[in-house]
């Protein structure tokens, strides 16, 4: 393992040491037009994970209209600000890399989320962008 590496992993464990919380992943097997069972082919893993929300702002809207009196043309933007949930897991506390549609909770406010999309956050680190589930699972975990 080089210098990098190391420096990197020790960086890695400091920001879980302060931003983390304990999250479960729960495997799930997604069915098309049926809600997600439990995959029973993987195990579920309790880690230590950075739980923070990401803002952005996004032109869901561009309208261009002419104004008649001053015979100009102009944008109108309709600005809309959104944000991610976002987990930051380390890749050696995982044994499988999660999947879209797995589940992840969050055991110190047992908030439940759904996996949209995992990302590759440098060599060490896996971030999950979240979004959240209303109501009780339909099945036991």
């Amino acid at each position: 393992m080089s210098a990098f590496d190391q420096m990197e992993a020790r960086l890695a464990a400091d920001f879980m040491r302060h931003f983390g919380s304990t999250i479960t992943i729960v495997p799930m097997r997604s069915r098309p037009n049926k809600p997600a069972v439990l995959d029973a082919s993987r195990k579920k893993v309790t880690l230590c994970g950075a739980v923070y929300a990401v803002h952005r702002l996004s032109d869901m809207d561009k309208n261009s209209r002419i104004d008649r009196a001053n015979k100009t043309k102009s944008m109108s933007f309709n600005n809309v600000s959104t944000s991610d949930i976002k987990v930051t897991v380390n890749v050696c506390d995982l044994e499988t890399e999660p999947r879209q549609h797995d589940a992840v909770i969050r055991e110190g406010v047992s908030q439940a989320y759904e996996i949209t999309d995992v990302r590759r956050n440098g060599q060490s680190s896996i971030d999950l962008i979240l979004s959240e589930v209303e109501g009780p699972f339909p099945v036991s975990y």
